[in-house]
């Protein structure tokens, strides 16, 4: 018996993501080592390509443990340090579209369901929607691939028919597969099934 992870939905229905904006948002919790690798494969490797074709795309990064020496290293106005946030929403408001360059499969992928509930589209790796019946070309779009990834983003950007069409499948995927109500119900079907299974208890 599996229970997804949920969202609720109902918390980012009303955030409409600004997809003029030109701006890229990830979130992670950064004692994790896979968003660590994520941000420096996004800045050394993947960000760059994107720049040289669009220099005015920025990227925002939030998330909790953020290692103080990153604004440093990486030095450049482009790039927005935000640290935690207890409520994303206004971040997600802000930006065009969610970037997660996930290189290692783990965690619960929260925040790949919470940007598509809040209708951000979604450019991600395989490992990044592991565990997720999400398919490429409908609910997200994704590479394995650096450059193939940047040419994504600079593609996506362009395109606002084909973001809001991203958006509206990806709120719909989170809603019926991911939503809080869909989990619950599936905890509810599997202590029912167990209840019913369980050995009568014997007469006094």
């Amino acid at each position: 018996n599996v229970v997804v992870n949920g969202v609720d939905c109902d918390f980012y229905q009303h955030v409409q993501p600004a997809l003029h904006s030109q701006r890229l948002l990830f979130v992670g919790n950064f004692e994790c080592g896979a968003n660590l690798e994520a941000i420096e494969w996004a800045l050394e490797d993947i960000m760059p390509q994107v720049w040289m074709s669009n220099p005015a795309v920025r990227l925002a990064i939030a998330g909790h443990a953020m290692p103080a020496s990153w604004k440093l290293h990486w030095n450049d106005p482009r790039i927005e340090w935000f640290g935690y946030r207890p409520d994303l929403r206004e971040l997600q408001r802000r930006s065009a579209l969610f970037f997660a360059p996930l290189r290692y499969a783990g965690g619960s992928k929260v925040k790949i369901l919470e940007a598509m509930a809040a209708g951000l589209p979604v450019i991600t790796t395989g490992k990044g929607v592991s565990g997720l019946a999400a398919n490429n070309g409908e609910h997200y779009l994704g590479s394995e691939d650096g450059d193939q990834l940047a040419l994504l983003i600079t593609q996506l950007l362009n395109q606002p028919w084909r973001m809001s069409q991203l958006s509206d499948a990806g709120r719909q995927f989170a809603r019926q597969r991911h939503d809080w109500s869909v989990a619950a119900q599936q905890l509810e079907n599997v202590h029912m099934r167990l209840a019913q299974a369980a050995p009568a208890e014997a007469a006094p």
